[in-house]
């Protein structure tokens, strides 16, 4: 499994999304909502094809713990994508159990709207 977390309260402040189909054969959940929101509420949890489930619900347990207001104001639909990899794991296998939790990620802090840029050298200053 892997999660794309951009990190901040994606709840609170969400980000522009939207997706394609590109085979027609994939499932994604949160698509249809990132399609006609153009927001993305979460972050996005990448998993295999017979995951997806358990992957979706480990995804709104760690979600509310996250952010109280979830599940009180208002509700979200985790972005959980899919593919098969049945040619790097046994796909009879459940990888995750029921229960089990996404560990958290360390998030990184506030960030601001630009990045910052190196100072300008005059071509002055000795290196």
């Amino acid at each position: 499994m892997t999660v794309v977390d951009l990190g901040g309260n994606l709840f609170r402040s969400p980000v522009p999304a939207g997706g394609a189909v590109l085979n027609g054969a994939g499932e994604c959940t949160g698509f249809l909502a990132a399609g006609e929101w153009g927001l993305a509420e979460t972050p996005v949890f990448l998993t295999s094809t017979m995951q997806l489930g358990r992957v979706y619900d480990a995804a709104c347990e760690l979600l509310m713990a996250e952010e109280p207001g979830i599940g009180s104001d208002d509700v979200i639909i985790p972005i959980v994508a899919e593919c098969d990899d049945s040619f790097l794991n046994d796909a009879r296998r459940m990888q995750v159990a029921p229960g089990t939790s996404v560990p958290p990620s360390p998030r990184p802090g506030p960030r601001s709207a630009a990045p910052r840029r190196p100072k300008a050298r005059s071509g002055r200053e000795r290196e």
